[in-house]
């Protein structure tokens, strides 16, 4: 059962409903407007979310990495954390300038 189906159930058994207050109106024809305007879903998201994609996943890597330290191998450990510190900062920077 949907949403709107609960509430529609709500509504029949007396229940109050927060969509029908006038701000969830508002916000539900803002939310709409701004989604029917979206034509590719990926290419939305590259766009106006970058910490979404690609650099997000790779951000996220390195911060297990530095966290778990499983591929360190034989370099010293300090050396290690701060490559991947470097790592993470190129790599956010790359968000600065999408």
């Amino acid at each position: 059962m949907g949403i709107e189906k609960m509430a529609d159930v709500a509504r029949d058994l007396g229940i109050w409903v927060d969509e029908d207050s006038p701000d969830c109106q508002t916000a539900r024809k803002n939310a709409d407007a701004i989604t029917s305007e979206i034509q590719d879903i990926l290419e939305y998201k590259e766009s106006a979310l970058p910490l979404q994609g690609q650099i997000w996943k790779e951000l996220t890597r390195l911060e297990k990495e530095e966290l778990r330290l499983k591929k360190v191998g034989s370099e010293n450990i300090e050396t290690y954390k701060g490559k991947l510190k470097l790592e993470k900062k190129r790599t956010s920077e790359k968000t600065e300038l999408s």
